[in-house]
């Protein structure tokens, strides 16, 4: 397993996923098989940046990130925003899976003044 402790860029998803996609392949080439990223790394701890930054859950950044999964064979587990369509987005971990399939988890219990700016999951 990788714990993957990366600069991270605030609002800059395209160059944050360059650098997810080289830390992965570095893991997968040092013998890890799941590679972990802090809470929220493709976009920076940025709360008050969430509902502009949420990205939907067909973004091609997931798509980038499953597909590092399977080229890799790891499991690949990224911070990012998720949309919401019912409200404020959720933060939210991406699982990707070397079978080329992803899920989400939303986080469900909000730090203190999260919850000004994001859903808490379920």
């Amino acid at each position: 397993m990788a714990l993957a402790q990366l600069p991270v860029i605030k609002a800059a998803v395209d160059e944050n996923l360059h650098t997810h996609l080289n830390y992965i392949e570095c893991a997968a080439a040092l013998g890890a098989n799941v590679v972990a990223f802090p809470e929220l790394s493709l976009t920076g701890y940025e709360l008050a940046l969430l509902n502009k930054l949420a990205m939907p859950r067909n973004d091609k950044t997931f798509a980038a990130l499953t597909a590092a999964a399977v080229a890799t064979s790891t499991v690949v587990i990224a911070g990012c925003p998720l949309h919401n369509p019912n409200g404020k987005p959720y933060i939210a971990a991406l699982i990707c899976f070397p079978n080329g399939e992803h899920s989400f988890y939303l986080k469900q219990h909000l730090h203190e003044g999260e919850d000004v700016y994001c859903a808490p999951g379920h």
